[in-house]
Order: structure tokens, then C-alpha cells, then sequence
């Protein structure tokens, strides 16, 4: 009995180790797997950090040159904006000046044919006195 006993025992024994050495040994590989997964993995993140800094910094490089290029751009536009202002003001000024001037010649032009009438009416009324021996006292 004691040797229908052991056989079976020893045998349970034995699947029960080899089983342990099995689990022990895809413990390990799949341990070395997923350990070379990680790594290649961190190699991926190292890799893509890198080239991420290098976007990074040629990204502020890029901000730096367009900062400098907006504020050329802002003084640029103060300036034309200053000189429309000053532009702005002469015309205003010269249109202005050019009313004024427009009342002047109309003022001119009217004088200048009251004037003239009155000029022709002296002549006409010297003519009639002449010609008529009309007796017109100022004349």
C-alpha cells in the first residue's frame, strides 16, 4: 500500500514542480518581454522628447524673429498713421485755404464787374454828354 500510495504521490509532486518550473519560466520570459517592451518603449519617448525640445526651441527661435518682425511692423504703422494725421490736417488746412480763397475770387470777380459797369456807365453817360450836350453836373 505504501507503494500505490507513493507512486501517485510522486507523481502529483512532479507535475506540481515542473508546473511551478513552467510558471517560473514564462514568469521570466514574459518578465524579459515586457521588460524589453518598456525599454523599447522609453528608447520611443526619449527619441520623441528629443525631437519635441527641437520643435520646441526652433518654435521660440521662430517667436522670437516674428515678435521682432511685429514690432518693426507696429512702428511702421505708427508712423504711416502719424503721417496720415499730418496729411490728413494740411489737407484740411489747404481745403480751407481754398474756400477762403474761392469767397475771395468770387468777391474779386463781383467788384471787378461792378467796376466795370460802373466804369462803362461813366463812359456812356460822357458820350450822351458829348454827343447829346446833355448837362450832367458831376461829369
Amino acid at each position: 500500500m505504501r507503494r500505490s500510495l507513493f507512486l501517485p504521490v510522486l507523481m502529483l509532486s512532479c507535475l506540481c514542480f515542473s508546473q511551478d518550473a513552467q510558471q517560473q519560466t514564462d514568469y521570466r520570459e514574459k518578465t524579459q518581454s515586457l521588460s524589453q517592451q518598456i525599454h523599447g518603449t522609453l528608447a520611443e519617448l526619449k527619441e520623441q522628447s528629443a525631437f519635441l525640445q527641437e520643435q520646441l526651441s526652433e518654435a521660440k527661435s521662430d517667436l522670437r524673429l516674428y515678435q521682432g518682425l511685429v514690432r518693426e511692423l507696429q512702428m511702421q504703422v505708427t508712423d504711416l498713421s502719424t503721417s496720415l494725421a499730418n496729411t490728413n490736417r494740411r489737407l484740411s488746412d489747404y481745403s480751407e485755404k481754398l474756400t477762403v480763397l474761392k469767397h475771395s475770387l468770387k468777391r474779386w470777380r463781383t467788384a471787378a464787374v461792378v467796376e466795370t459797369l460802373l466804369i462803362l456807365t461813366y463812359i456812356a453817360l460822357k458820350v450822351l454828354k458829348i454827343v447829346k450836350k446833355i448837362q450832367i453836373p458831376f461829369i
